[in-house]
């Protein structure tokens, strides 16, 4: 299931470089494809695969109910977090994690985020991607 979320993210932001802004709001959001969904999967031919969100779900407008927002339908509105996922969130000059449940702020803690895309973001410096 993490080597299809990691995939799921990279084909989305492969620069890890988007960002939406909700509307009226200062708060700037990584363009993370599968964390605000971490922790729930469906299976393709016998194997776990993360779910995802939708463009819908970053873009404000839409109300509660009225798009799909991610693959498997736990998410109801945009900017909502499932209890087992976390998203990305630029507010006052640097880049935090808000998560769904203290549950997952306590699992997440706990993780090795080593290597993970959101910490590359947290870094303030992008590595540039290569033609390799």
């Amino acid at each position: 299931m993490a080597a299809s979320h990691e995939l799921v993210e990279m084909l989305v932001d492969p620069a890890i470089n988007l960002m939406t802004i909700a509307s009226d709001t200062k708060k700037v959001y990584g363009y993370e494809a599968a964390d605000p969904v971490e922790e729930v999967s469906f299976r393709i031919d016998g194997i776990e695969v993360t779910d995802f969100v939708y463009p819908a779900y970053f873009e404000a407008f839409h109300r509660p109910g009225s798009v799909r927002f991610d693959h498997l339908g736990v998410i109801r509105k945009p900017f909502e977090i499932h209890g087992g996922g976390y998203l990305s969130l630029f507010e006052d000059g640097k880049w935090m994690q808000i998560h769904g449940s203290k549950a997952k702020r306590r699992r997440f803690a706990r993780e090795d985020r080593r290597g993970h895309r959101s910490e590359q973001r947290g870094q303030h410096v992008l590595k540039r991607s290569t033609a390799r």
